[in-house]
């Protein structure tokens, strides 16, 4: 295989700045950068990688340093670590499909990487991963570049996907910071965000855990769509967490039973509704409750808002908890001291605070409207391979493995602290949203004024039909082949990607 080497040299921010591809016979140039050009580095640690943006309306790519703690960790914590330190940076999807990264500033309004397909697609070091696989590894000094393909070239042998890859020719800008991002996420007053120490147990000085009793509730959860997760996301064989069902996870959270409560397994989710939008107010918007039957057995999860059904914007979270050793699946062993912005940090009775001005510059989110509440579990266990990652690139260590029909983070309710008003219009709450889109097995559609579901395919073949006046259907997208199908529920239609 015969390598050239071509060269590119722009002039920015007054410097001279050099950017190299390789070219494979007719491949493309493909952009690149290296960590001494990089001029704004976010999170802690002393392994660090690059993680460039590649757009294509108007042809933009930029790059970011990142560090973090450890050996390796996903392409999804590095943006996960962009966006708790760069407000300008945001993305929508996760686990392990990302179908849209945005960036807004004064001189872009970036989003929509990949409209055709629905995600986007991105190499390390030059290889292709999987369509949208944020759960590969990344190591020391890796170049990480995500992209539309709409505007890359594929290169390769192509009889052998391991030699796939996409070529970006657009120059890299290395970003700087703003006077939003700074490289400080937490910018006011109280602990720093990535060394603790936080609030205490319940009882303690400072604690800011709130009781379900709590008078400041006006409202609860009134629907729910659950995506369970394995009993122990290690084991190909492992059943899904099955304790618990809808009516655990909404109306008012238990105070004592332990019984009451909705299991979500290893890396499953809640996506909670209500019936008016949470808005942000003076103190926490609302608070998550987990059942955990004392102040160490803490069972985590990560909490994401959405105001469209669409964008979901997580909290930055903070897990210190050392990762030298697993903490133990039978008997627990978590500081609340150690742990920020994750949903389970109390002992059953007590939610975990959340407060909307937080995320105030993130894209595409209104913090006055919040329609979706979304609990992700955070698989506890420190092997790298399956661990999750909090926003700054630690791995998240809570009880591992609860190998049992209960597993992982168990929603016992979600209570809302400012509520939007009624009689205030919002005209931005969807009357319907499909969930997961992408899609393997099923499809959950919350569908408000029960209007008739009906999927096609894309050559206008009615697949599935639902008239029965319900506001929430599920379809079975199991046996369909991966492609694009069209959900249309009244007069409106959206895409939905199988994979």
């Amino acid at each position: 295989m015969n390598l050239t080497f071509a060269q590119q040299t722009v002039i920015l921010n007054e410097h001279e700045v050099s950017f190299g591809g390789v070219r494979d016979g007719d491949d493309p140039v493909d952009a690149t950068i290296s960590a001494d050009q990089i001029t704004y580095w976010v999170g802690t640690g002393s392994t660090e990688v690059i993680f460039v943006g590649n757009w294509c309306s108007p042809e933009v790519a930029l790059a970011w340093g990142v560090h973090f703690n450890g050996d390796s960790t996903t392409v999804e914590a590095i943006m996960d670590t962009i966006a708790a330190y760069d407000s300008r940076y945001g993305y929508s999807g996760g686990g392990s499909i990302i179908y849209d990264i945005t960036y807004q500033d004064n001189a872009y309004n970036l989003s929509l990487m990949q409209p055709s397909t629905g995600y986007v697609m991105y190499n390390v070091n030059g290889t292709m991963a999987n369509f949208g696989y944020t759960e590969m590894y990344v190591h020391q000094g890796d170049l990480i570049k995500v992209g539309n393909t709409d505007c890359a070239t594929m290169t390769g042998d192509p009889n052998d996907w391991t030699t796939w890859g996409y070529a970006w020719e657009t120059v890299i800008m290395p970003v700087t910071a703003s006077d939003t991002s700074g490289g400080d996420p937490d910018p006011g007053p109280g602990p720093d965000p990535d060394h603790g120490p936080f609030c205490g147990p319940v009882g303690t000085d400072g604690c800011n855990a709130i009781p379900a009793g709590d008078n400041s509730f006006v409202a609860w959860a009134t629907g729910v769509v659950l995506t369970r997760g394995p009993y122990m996301i290690s084991d190909p064989e492992s059943p899904l967490a099955s304790f618990g069902g809808d009516t655990n996870a909404i109306g008012p959270a238990t105070l004592n039973n332990t019984m009451d409560a909705v299991s979500l397994g290893d890396g499953g989710s809640a996506l909670v509704t209500f019936e008016r939008p949470i808005r942000n107010g003076e103190g926490p918007d609302f608070a998550v409750f987990e059942n955990s039957f004392n102040d160490t057995f803490l069972e985590l999860a990560f909490v994401e808002v959405s105001s469209d059904g669409v964008h979901f914007v997580r909290f930055p979270a903070t897990s210190l908890t050392p990762t030298d050793e697993q903490v133990s699946g039978a008997v627990g062993g978590v500081d609340a001291t150690m742990i920020n912005n994750l949903a389970g940090k109390f002992r059953i009775g007590y939610g975990t605070p959340f407060d909307l001005a937080e995320l105030a510059d993130s894209a595409n989110l209104n913090i006055d409207s919040i329609v979706y509440v979304r609990i992700v579990d955070a698989v506890g266990t420190i092997d790298p391979q399956f661990a999750t990652y909090d926003a700054f690139g630690h791995i998240v260590n809570d009880p591992w493995p609860t190998n049992f029909w209960s597993s992982g983070f168990d929603l016992t309710g979600v209570g809302v602290i400012n509520s939007r008003p009624v009689g205030i219009e919002n005209h931005e709450m969807p009357q319907v949203f499909a969930y997961p889109n992408p899609c393997n097995g099923a499809l959950y559609i919350i569908n408000e004024k029960a209007e008739k579901v009906e999927l096609y395919n894309v050559n206008g073949q009615l697949m599935q039909m639902v008239s029965n006046g319900d506001t929430q259907v599920t379809l079975n997208m199991q046996s369909y082949p991966a492609g694009i199908y069209l959900l249309k529920v009244g007069n409106g239609v959206q895409k939905i990607l199988k994979k």
